[in-house]
């Protein structure tokens, strides 16, 4: 009888200790970030362009324990490089970035460093502002593709760093780019 009495309060103080032990979830967070993009193919667009720059705003819900969907719009920017070509100007490149992706969350909830990996989907719209050369000035119309990335990163108690690759499926080549974020959490 000793025996049980003492299962039983090792068992009743155990749900009460992890009960208590458990981190209440947010229905959803606010992620925003900004860094630099580096093009990477095809090499028109690698050697052609500069390092750009980006910005972006996630909206998080909890889909299952460590486990999120992320609702993503992001604005990447890429000048030019003329080089030492004269009378050229323009033909700044620009991605606007609208998905979703799932984020799996790999560090323990208390925590203070918690790394995670994503991969997502959504419609990419290209465009290019006017290219002014010697011969004219041209214009460009944009174009809606499909993309898809895949990325990681490590979050900090409000702030986040987040590499990725995103890869825009266009006609032949398909555009590719690496973003460098640092960003925070709301």
């Amino acid at each position: 009888m000793k025996k049980i009495a003492i299962l039983l309060a090792v068992l009743v103080f155990g749900v009460v200790g992890s009960a208590s032990a458990q981190v209440p979830v947010k229905p959803f967070t606010i992620y925003g970030a900004a860094g630099l993009s580096s093009p990477t193919s095809p090499d028109g667009f690698k050697d052609g362009y500069n390092m750009g720059y980006h910005a972006d705003a996630q909206l998080g819900f909890n889909a299952f324990p460590k486990t999120e969907f992320l609702l993503n719009l992001g604005y990447h920017t890429f000048g030019a490089d003329f080089g030492d070509l004269t009378g050229y100007d323009g033909g700044t490149m620009s991605f606007i970035l609208a998905g979703g992706d799932l984020k799996l969350n790999l560090g323990v909830p208390l925590a203070p460093v918690k790394p995670f990996v994503f991969a997502g989907a959504g419609l990419a719209v290209l465009s290019m502002s006017d290219l002014t050369t010697p011969l004219g000035t041209g214009s460009f119309e944009s174009i809606n593709k499909f993309y898809f990335e895949i990325g990681g990163g490590v979050e900090f108690t409000q702030f986040f760093v987040r590499v990725k690759y995103v890869s825009v499926a266009t006609e032949g080549d398909s555009f590719a780019l690496i973003p460098l974020s640092i960003g925070m959490k709301f």
